[in-house]
């Protein structure tokens, strides 16, 4: 469950028994927790999700867990201002598209990033298979598909998947 600070935290749920969604148990709460993207990969879950710094900019994070109790401390992907994200899972691979907000304005939005994971967050690429290392912390990035901020446009993301071949297919 999202949370965005003490007054709301982020919370974890497991359910009480493999496979049912009739009971659950609140295993975790986290202050800073927003928007997040869980997902079940080779017997790990991985969640994406979304710190607000201290100027209220949003950045990306990751962070993973063998059994849904213990998790590891949060790690930062991605922090140049601001960011939101769309994020997809498939053949034990994560993929997650994401936009830049120049000044911190979520309204102006403009950018098109795309970075995967093959090994639950221990590495992250880009779409050509060039490695980087989180955080990237500059608009001008490895990550960077198109530049749409020297073309005075927004971007709008949808949505993020895999195709048949592992490519990734960003609707924005």
């Amino acid at each position: 469950v999202a949370g965005r600070g003490r007054r709301r935290p982020g919370r974890v749920f497991r359910s009480r028994d493999p496979y049912c969604v009739d009971r659950f148990e609140q295993v975790r709460e986290w202050e800073l927790f927003a928007y997040p993207q869980p997902w079940w990969l080779d017997g790990t879950v991985v969640v994406c999700f979304t710190i607000y710094d201290e100027d209220g900019n949003r950045e990306l994070y990751w962070r993973s867990s063998p059994d849904g109790r213990d998790w590891t401390a949060p790690s930062k992907l991605v922090g140049i201002g601001g960011h939101y994200q769309v994020s997809d899972a498939a053949d034990g691979e994560i993929v997650t598209a994401f936009n830049w907000h120049p000044d911190g304005i979520p309204d102006r939005r403009t950018n098109l990033y795309v970075l995967r994971t093959r090994d639950r967050g221990r590495t992250w690429e880009t779409v050509d298979g060039t490695v980087v290392d989180p955080p990237l912390v500059s608009p001008d990035n490895e990550a960077l598909v198109t530049d749409y901020a020297a073309r005075d446009r927004l971007v709008y993301l949808n949505d993020v998947t895999l195709d048949s071949r592992g490519r990734p297919v960003v609707l924005y």
